[in-house]
Protein backbone atom coordinates (compact mmCIF):
# COMPACT_ATOMS: atom_id res chain seq x y z
CA UNK A 1 0.00 0.00 0.00
CA UNK A 2 1.60 3.27 -1.32
CA UNK A 3 2.44 5.76 1.95
CA UNK A 4 0.16 8.45 2.00
CA UNK A 5 2.93 11.18 1.64
CA UNK A 6 3.83 9.36 -1.00
CA UNK A 7 0.31 10.17 -2.60
CA UNK A 8 0.82 13.41 -2.21
CA UNK A 9 3.90 13.85 -3.71
CA UNK A 10 2.39 12.02 -6.69
CA UNK A 11 0.08 14.92 -6.61
CA UNK A 12 2.74 17.41 -6.13
CA UNK A 13 4.55 16.09 -9.49
CA UNK A 14 1.29 16.64 -11.63
CA UNK A 15 0.61 20.08 -10.38
CA UNK A 16 1.17 22.89 -13.32
CA UNK A 17 4.59 24.82 -13.00
CA UNK A 18 4.31 26.70 -16.41
CA UNK A 19 7.81 27.03 -17.45
CA UNK A 20 9.59 25.14 -15.12
CA UNK A 21 12.73 23.14 -16.35
CA UNK A 22 12.19 19.87 -17.56
CA UNK A 23 15.12 18.71 -16.18
CA UNK A 24 14.01 19.40 -12.18
CA UNK A 25 10.36 17.61 -13.58
CA UNK A 26 11.78 14.66 -14.53
CA UNK A 27 14.04 14.26 -11.30
CA UNK A 28 11.07 14.61 -9.19
CA UNK A 29 9.15 12.22 -11.09
CA UNK A 30 11.63 9.98 -10.57
CA UNK A 31 12.07 10.41 -7.35
CA UNK A 32 8.47 9.83 -6.41
CA UNK A 33 8.51 6.56 -8.66
CA UNK A 34 11.54 5.24 -6.30
CA UNK A 35 9.33 5.87 -3.09
CA UNK A 36 6.33 3.87 -4.84
CA UNK A 37 8.53 1.01 -5.71
CA UNK A 38 10.63 0.61 -2.58
CA UNK A 39 7.92 2.02 -0.06
CA UNK A 40 10.02 4.25 1.56
CA UNK A 41 8.60 6.34 4.63
CA UNK A 42 6.63 9.15 4.56
CA UNK A 43 9.47 11.62 6.21
CA UNK A 44 11.96 10.55 3.56
CA UNK A 45 9.09 11.56 1.06
CA UNK A 46 8.99 14.89 2.41
CA UNK A 47 12.31 15.79 2.17
CA UNK A 48 12.24 15.22 -1.36
CA UNK A 49 8.94 17.20 -2.03
CA UNK A 50 10.57 19.80 -0.32
CA UNK A 51 13.54 19.85 -2.29
CA UNK A 52 11.10 19.76 -5.14
CA UNK A 53 8.84 22.07 -3.47
CA UNK A 54 11.88 25.30 -3.59
CA UNK A 55 12.22 24.65 -7.02
CA UNK A 56 8.72 24.58 -8.21
CA UNK A 57 6.96 26.68 -5.70
CA UNK A 58 7.76 30.29 -7.90
CA UNK A 59 5.71 28.75 -10.76
CA UNK A 60 2.92 27.48 -8.54
CA UNK A 61 2.23 30.87 -7.60
CA UNK A 62 2.68 32.43 -10.68
CA UNK A 63 -0.37 29.90 -11.92
CA UNK A 64 -2.56 30.87 -8.83
CA UNK A 65 -2.56 34.52 -9.93
CA UNK A 66 -3.13 33.88 -13.05
CA UNK A 67 -5.84 31.87 -12.09
CA UNK A 68 -7.47 34.24 -9.47
CA UNK A 69 -6.77 36.87 -11.93
CA UNK A 70 -7.89 35.34 -15.57
CA UNK A 71 -9.37 31.69 -14.72
CA UNK A 72 -12.00 32.30 -12.14
CA UNK A 73 -14.08 35.24 -14.34
CA UNK A 74 -13.99 32.36 -17.19
CA UNK A 75 -15.49 30.19 -14.76
CA UNK A 76 -19.64 30.72 -15.41
CA UNK A 77 -19.29 31.32 -19.09
CA UNK A 78 -17.66 27.44 -19.16
CA UNK A 79 -20.31 26.78 -16.48
CA UNK A 80 -22.83 28.31 -18.58
CA UNK A 81 -21.43 25.91 -21.95
CA UNK A 82 -21.63 23.00 -19.73
CA UNK A 83 -25.40 23.00 -18.20
CA UNK A 84 -28.41 22.76 -20.26
CA UNK A 85 -30.33 26.24 -21.13
CA UNK A 86 -32.75 25.95 -18.61
CA UNK A 87 -30.24 25.19 -15.61
CA UNK A 88 -27.72 27.83 -16.89
CA UNK A 89 -30.46 30.42 -16.47
CA UNK A 90 -31.80 29.37 -13.01
CA UNK A 91 -27.49 28.87 -12.06
CA UNK A 92 -27.24 32.28 -13.21
CA UNK A 93 -30.10 33.55 -11.23
CA UNK A 94 -28.78 32.04 -8.49
CA UNK A 95 -25.51 33.49 -8.26
CA UNK A 96 -26.59 36.89 -9.05
CA UNK A 97 -29.15 37.08 -5.88
CA UNK A 98 -26.07 36.34 -4.06
CA UNK A 99 -25.66 32.68 -4.14
CA UNK A 100 -22.21 30.74 -3.99
CA UNK A 101 -21.59 27.39 -5.79
CA UNK A 102 -17.99 27.06 -3.83
CA UNK A 103 -20.26 26.83 -0.13
CA UNK A 104 -23.36 25.05 -1.48
CA UNK A 105 -22.25 21.85 0.97
CA UNK A 106 -22.86 23.86 3.53
CA UNK A 107 -25.75 26.48 2.52
CA UNK A 108 -29.34 25.87 2.68
CA UNK A 109 -29.71 27.95 0.01
CA UNK A 110 -28.18 25.78 -2.57
CA UNK A 111 -29.97 22.67 -1.18
CA UNK A 112 -33.79 25.00 -1.55
CA UNK A 113 -32.48 26.13 -5.24
CA UNK A 114 -31.69 23.14 -6.99
CA UNK A 115 -33.13 19.60 -7.08
CA UNK A 116 -31.19 16.99 -6.23
CA UNK A 117 -30.94 16.25 -10.30
CA UNK A 118 -29.88 19.29 -10.66
CA UNK A 119 -27.07 19.23 -7.99
CA UNK A 120 -25.52 16.35 -9.72
CA UNK A 121 -25.29 18.11 -13.25
CA UNK A 122 -24.12 21.49 -11.46
CA UNK A 123 -21.55 19.17 -9.74
CA UNK A 124 -20.11 17.58 -12.83
CA UNK A 125 -20.41 20.94 -14.32
CA UNK A 126 -18.24 22.44 -11.94
CA UNK A 127 -15.60 19.51 -12.37
CA UNK A 128 -15.41 20.03 -15.88
CA UNK A 129 -14.85 23.68 -15.48
CA UNK A 130 -12.38 23.16 -13.21
CA UNK A 131 -10.21 21.53 -15.75
CA UNK A 132 -11.17 23.80 -18.73
CA UNK A 133 -9.46 27.23 -16.48
CA UNK A 134 -6.65 25.15 -15.88
CA UNK A 135 -6.44 24.51 -19.98
CA UNK A 136 -7.07 27.98 -20.16
CA UNK A 137 -5.00 29.50 -17.59
CA UNK A 138 -1.48 27.36 -19.31
CA UNK A 139 -2.44 28.32 -22.31
CA UNK A 140 -2.87 32.04 -21.52
CA UNK A 141 0.80 32.16 -19.78
CA UNK A 142 2.39 30.40 -22.28
CA UNK A 143 0.25 33.12 -25.36
CA UNK A 144 2.78 35.93 -26.37
CA UNK A 145 0.07 38.62 -24.62
CA UNK A 146 0.29 37.15 -21.54
CA UNK A 147 3.42 35.88 -21.53
CA UNK A 148 6.00 38.36 -19.78
CA UNK A 149 3.36 39.08 -17.08
CA UNK A 150 3.60 35.78 -16.13
CA UNK A 151 7.47 35.83 -16.22
CA UNK A 152 7.43 38.75 -14.00
CA UNK A 153 5.31 37.48 -11.32
CA UNK A 154 7.96 34.02 -11.76
CA UNK A 155 10.59 35.97 -10.78
CA UNK A 156 8.78 37.88 -8.37
CA UNK A 157 8.23 35.01 -6.69
CA UNK A 158 11.65 33.36 -7.27
CA UNK A 159 12.57 36.52 -4.99
CA UNK A 160 10.34 36.11 -2.26
CA UNK A 161 11.17 32.03 -2.22
CA UNK A 162 14.73 32.92 -2.11
CA UNK A 163 14.38 35.94 0.53
CA UNK A 164 12.71 33.50 3.09
CA UNK A 165 15.41 30.73 2.62
CA UNK A 166 17.51 33.80 3.50
CA UNK A 167 15.84 34.07 6.81
CA UNK A 168 15.80 30.48 7.26
CA UNK A 169 19.78 30.25 7.26
CA UNK A 170 19.54 33.17 9.89
CA UNK A 171 17.32 31.15 12.04
CA UNK A 172 18.90 27.85 11.90
CA UNK A 173 22.08 30.48 12.53
CA UNK A 174 19.98 31.32 15.52
CA UNK A 175 19.38 27.46 16.58
CA UNK A 176 23.34 27.01 16.23
CA UNK A 177 24.09 29.63 18.71
CA UNK A 178 21.40 29.13 21.10
CA UNK A 179 20.90 25.96 22.46
CA UNK A 180 17.87 27.16 24.56
CA UNK A 181 15.61 27.79 21.03
CA UNK A 182 17.14 25.34 19.04
CA UNK A 183 14.40 22.54 18.69
CA UNK A 184 11.57 25.32 18.94
CA UNK A 185 13.54 26.85 15.86
CA UNK A 186 14.28 23.71 14.02
CA UNK A 187 10.33 22.85 14.10
CA UNK A 188 9.53 26.12 13.06
CA UNK A 189 12.11 25.98 9.86
CA UNK A 190 10.45 22.47 9.10
CA UNK A 191 7.06 23.99 9.16
CA UNK A 192 8.07 27.01 6.47
CA UNK A 193 10.03 24.19 4.92
CA UNK A 194 7.02 21.92 4.94
CA UNK A 195 5.02 24.97 2.97
CA UNK A 196 7.54 25.04 -0.23
CA UNK A 197 6.01 21.55 -0.90
CA UNK A 198 2.28 22.29 0.37
CA UNK A 199 2.29 20.29 3.72
CA UNK A 200 1.65 23.35 5.59
CA UNK A 201 0.32 26.61 4.87
CA UNK A 202 1.65 28.37 2.41
CA UNK A 203 5.00 30.56 3.04
CA UNK A 204 5.41 34.18 2.95
CA UNK A 205 8.38 36.59 3.47
CA UNK A 206 6.58 38.85 6.38
CA UNK A 207 5.57 35.20 8.36
CA UNK A 208 9.36 33.86 7.95
CA UNK A 209 10.33 37.72 9.19
CA UNK A 210 7.98 37.41 11.75
CA UNK A 211 9.17 33.90 13.28
CA UNK A 212 12.90 35.53 13.14
CA UNK A 213 11.87 38.45 14.68
CA UNK A 214 10.14 36.72 17.33
CA UNK A 215 12.97 34.63 18.56
CA UNK A 216 15.14 37.67 18.07
CA UNK A 217 13.35 39.39 20.41
CA UNK A 218 13.01 36.99 22.71
CA UNK A 219 16.94 35.98 22.46
CA UNK A 220 17.38 39.84 23.38
CA UNK A 221 15.12 40.08 26.16
CA UNK A 222 16.58 36.52 27.85
CA UNK A 223 19.99 37.80 27.15
CA UNK A 224 19.87 41.50 28.38
CA UNK A 225 18.00 40.00 31.49
CA UNK A 226 20.71 38.23 32.32
CA UNK A 227 23.52 40.38 31.86
CA UNK A 228 21.78 43.61 33.75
Amino acid sequence: MTDYTVQLFDMLVKKPAIGLSQDVMVEAKKACEAFVRDGKSGEEAEKAMIVFGKQAWPYWQAHRVFVERFGEEKEQEFMKDLLSPELSEKYTSFLTSGGSIHNFRSGQEYEDAFTSEEDVAIQEATVQAKSAIEDFVVRLAQSEEKKSEYSALVLSYQQERDDILTIIETLQSLATTHEKWSEEIAQDIYYIEKGFAELEERPSKEKAQGRLDWYTGQIGSTETHIFS
